[in-house]
Order: C-alpha cells, then structure tokens, then sequence
C-alpha cells in the first residue's frame, strides 16, 4: 500500500508518492531480534563504549556549566542532547538485549522521549530556583527534537551494523 502526500505549492496541488517506509511492528521486532541473537549487540563491547560516551558527556556537560560554554557556544546545548539521546537509546538496546522480550523501536524512541522530558523537568526547575533563568519553550522544545534525533540516528547505527553484520556471513 503506497501513502500519498497532497502539498500546495504556488496555488498548485502536488501529489508527491512516498516509498512505503517497513517501519512495521514486524521490521522492529526483526531488528531487535537480528541485533541479540547475532551478537551485534555484544554487551561487554557495548557496555564499555556506552561507559565512555557517558563519561565524555558528564565532562563537557561539567566544563559547559563551570566556564559558562552554553552561552558563548551556541552548538553545544544541541550536541549535548544529540549525544545524551544518542547513548540513552543505546543503553535501552544493551539493557534489553539479554531479554527474550523484544524492544520495537517506537518504545525506545518513547523511552528517549521520556527520559529527555524529565530531563526538561529537571533544566526548569533548576532555572527557575538556582540560576533564575525565564523558561524558554523554544529551546525546551530544540532539546527534545535533538534528543529524539540522537535516538534516531543510534537506531540506524545498529541497523546499520546489523545488515554490515549479514553481508560479511
């Protein structure tokens, strides 16, 4: 079944055909699957890389916070939250990988949802009685979408090196 997109552009109707995307609850359920059982998700290895990249983001974290970095660099809000959505969905793929039970990826992308609105939360709350900054939905909101970005790309990452995986068997 194909899905048709009609946009207006200038006054006049495009039909724009998409490609039917396999983002089926079959393809999720192959994905997590493929990824525990053909070792592409090898825990210890995965383990120690998710250990670095959340130590690298505690750092930068500390360092953008003590020298004021998030004011004087725009880019590093948003490359701290890629990275932060980046691992979280990383680490739901480790911590499920062992299960029987199958992770699709629309649960972990909600996981990474969840856990980038309560991190909003926490950002609010600490800015309205520690620092005493206004709230600013325009970069609460760009701090959820590069969370959810960062998932997104860790997912293909993983499929990615799924499919890398089968080719060389």
């Amino acid at each position: 079944m194909s899905v048709t997109h009609v946009a207006k552009s200038f006054g006049n109707i495009l039909k724009i055909a998409l490609k039917k995307i396999p983002l089926q609850a079959e393809f999720f359920a192959f994905l997590w699957y493929h990824l525990s059982m053909l070792g592409i998700l090898d825990r210890k290895k995965l383990f120690n890389r998710l250990s670095l990249l959340i130590i690298f983001i505690f750092i930068v974290n500390f360092l953008a916070v003590k020298f004021y970095w998030y004011s004087s660099i725009w880019w590093l809000d948003i490359l701290t939250h890629f990275l932060g959505g980046f691992w979280l969905s990383l680490s739901v793929s480790w911590f499920f990988s062992g299960k029987s039970t199958q992770l699709s990826i629309i649960k972990t992308l909600i996981i990474v949802l969840i856990i980038g609105l309560l991190w909003e939360v926490f950002e609010i709350v600490v800015n309205e009685t520690i620092s005493k900054n206004n709230f600013d939905l325009s970069d609460t909101l760009a701090d959820l979408f590069f969370d959810l970005s960062g998932g997104v790309v860790a997912l293909f990452y993983m499929s990615k090196r799924l499919i890398l995986k089968e080719e060389v068997k």
